[in-house]
């Protein structure tokens, strides 16, 4: 017989059960877009992230101090924007801060700057901490602390015009242009390396 919880890890178990249920019912239904949660952008814009339907999106979570995971997955989807662009495809690509108590707009218009994410179809998003957890969770992304580490899985969803998940992309070596098949409109001029 299993032991009840003390009291304190009974209510973790129960928001981690709750918030479970909330992604196994996004992936069940296939719609990101139908989550109610609240992002602001770098300009402190308040946005859904059902204002991307559509438009194909490449979805990722990320945290301004880490240098490992979250630098590999930006580099991946700066690899798509350029195979984005030789095919001719408008992709949006939007990444959500994984550290919302630490990661202002401010940090990460500089992270945009310093990397050259300027361009529109680029965005950075945060936040709450539970929001951001039931995100990571429904894109199936590991997310836990240790000291004062945000650590995680990598990760890199790709969402079709309507929020559903086609595709994810697990390891940071994955193919490119295997992730990005059935979105890319015409044939490419140069392969990339």
């Amino acid at each position: 017989m299993t032991a009840l919880p003390r009291r304190t890890d009974w209510r973790h178990w129960l928001a981690g059960a709750v918030l479970g249920a909330c992604a196994l019912a996004a992936q069940a239904v296939g719609l990101l877009y139908q989550m109610p949660y609240r992002w602001v952008d770098t300009d402190g814009q308040s946005l859904k992230l059902s204002q991307y339907q559509g438009k194909p999106v490449v979805l990722t979570l990320a945290y301004g101090a880490c240098k490992k995971i979250c630098s590999s997955s930006i580099y991946a989807m700066e690899q798509m924007q350029v195979l984005a662009d030789r095919h001719k495809t408008e992709l949006q690509f939007v990444i959500v801060s994984l550290d919302p108590e630490q990661d202002t707009p401010a940090d990460w218009r500089e992270l945009r700057k310093t990397r050259k994410l300027q361009r529109p179809n680029w965005n950075v998003l945060s936040g709450s901490v539970a929001d951001t957890r039931a995100l990571a969770a429904a894109l199936g992304i590991t997310v836990w602390r240790y000291h004062d580490h945000v650590l995680h899985d990598f990760g890199i969803a790709l969402l079709d015009a309507n929020g559903n998940i086609v595709r994810t992309m697990r390891h940071y070596d994955d193919s490119i242009p295997a992730f990005l098949q059935g979105v890319l409109a015409t044939p490419a001029t140069k392969t990339l390396e």
